[in-house]
């Protein structure tokens, strides 16, 4: 089933230098006042969103290619105009899109340089299909991972 929603960069006053960036299926001005909720002295902007099909599979990609900057969890140590070129690039299509006027526009020449192309498992030469607890893998090794902790907390459950 195809669902549309928006991913997004957010940003706040107290830690500059970080954007967030999250997908939401409701609008991002909404998603930002409720993080102005926990407890942070500035309020959450909004500096850019697109509404994409399968927002979540979008941020996972946007994710992965900006590990490198990874800062913890949806946070990233980053320009906010390198985020919103790897949403455009991650994104298949772009239904809407609005942009703060302090974000520069992406041009087209300006490629994002801040992927991992190659699958961080071992002598693994696959491209990067997704990120698995901060680390970019090939969908295989991705696979590799999730399976083995399922089966370990399985096993420690039984054993237990």
């Amino acid at each position: 089933m195809l669902i549309r929603g928006w991913v997004y960069v957010i940003v706040n006053k107290a830690m500059p230098g970080l954007v967030k960036v999250g997908f939401s299926t409701k609008d991002p001005v909404l998603r930002a006042r409720e993080l102005d909720n926990t407890g942070a002295p500035h309020e959450y902007e909004v500096l850019y969103d697109a509404l994409v099909e399968q927002p979540r599979d979008v941020e996972a990609s946007v994710h992965t290619l900006l590990h490198v900057h990874r800062e913890g969890r949806e946070w990233f140590r980053c320009r906010a105009d390198d985020a919103v070129r790897a949403i455009q690039q991650s994104a298949k299509l772009i239904f809407s899109e609005r942009r703060s006027p302090t974000v520069p526009d992406a041009q087209e020449s300006d490629s994002l340089h801040l992927a991992a192309e190659v699958c961080g498992y071992a002598e693994c030469k696959h491209p990067v299909a997704r990120t698995y607890k901060g680390r970019a893998l090939c969908a295989e090794h991705y696979e590799v991972e999730r399976r083995s902790r399922f089966h370990m907390a399985r096993y420690m459950a039984r054993k237990g």
